[in-house]
């Protein structure tokens, strides 16, 4: 989870502030502690939206480095649009209240480490890449269509997909998150590069009445607990091409195609 405020100590000289990452299945909080203005911490610093490529819009005056960590949590609902190449050391998107969205009008977004999206962050990524090594931990709302994501993916909220997607990058789930093929408008055709668990909910659905499809090369492990769900949605028919290992439970509200082993 997350803590709704955090008070440091007031120490001359010194700046302390906070880093989200995530440690193997558990989140940690670092204490970052600086002599003078944080040098690797560049906030958003306003709910307003704006761009990316703006240097008024952070705390240090200028657009984030590959060596920042990269902080949008102002309290507010508004959008930060990446319109460059964007980079960062971590990315942590998310505040106390409303709701805070990062999109991208051109450019892509690389993340060097651990980023997190939080509860009240949401993530849109659509025509471009996610690259890096991450593990990007989403804990708010992801929105992907017809996007790469390269970095490692650990889905602990809600990750809706579709177009042509692929996750190339590790992709972990969490008890309690959804996986929704079909979550955003049009076809959605899903491939996922490598064996994962479902440990929460995946639901194959659709929003527009297309048709939407899961690919996993390798195995799909239905965790104990766990739900595999074909909804009827919009319409569309629904299609999983993965090698099945159901230990949970698969419910069909609607036909679903099951090819591999």
């Amino acid at each position: 989870g997350n803590f709704d405020n955090v008070v440091f100590p007031s120490i001359s000289g010194v700046t302390l502030d906070t880093l989200w990452a995530e440690a193997g299945s558990v989140d940690t909080l670092y204490v970052v502690a600086s002599v003078g203005p944080p040098a690797n911490v560049n906030r958003w610093v306003s709910a307003v939206s704006g761009n990316w490529s703006t240097t008024a819009n952070w705390s240090t005056g200028a657009v984030p480095l590959s060596t920042d960590s990269v902080v949008i949590d102002v309290p507010g609902t508004y959008t930060v649009t990446i319109d460059v190449n964007a980079v960062a050391r971590n990315l942590m998107l998310g505040g106390i209240s409303g709701t805070q969205t990062l999109t991208r009008t051109s450019g892509f977004l690389t993340l060097g480490g651990p980023s997190r999206i939080g509860p009240n962050g949401l993530l849109i990524v659509s025509g471009w890449d996610v690259n890096g090594t991450g593990p990007l931990v989403n804990q708010g709302t992801i929105n992907l269509t017809s996007a790469d994501v390269v970095a490692a993916l650990s889905n602990q909220g809600t990750l809706n997909v579709g177009g042509s997607t692929i996750v190339d990058g590790a992709l972990t789930t969490s008890v309690g998150s959804t996986l929704r093929v079909g979550g955003v408008s049009g076809t959605a055709s899903v491939t996922i590069s490598s064996s994962f668990t479902n440990n929460g909910l995946l639901e194959l659905t659709s929003v527009s009445g297309a048709n939407s499809s899961l690919f996993v090369t390798g195995t799909l492990t239905n965790a104990a607990g766990a739900t595999i769900t074909s909804l009827p949605g919009t319409g569309g028919n629904r299609t999983l091409g993965a090698t099945l290992d159901n230990e949970g439970t698969v419910t069909l509200s609607t036909p679903l195609t099951v090819s591999g082993a």
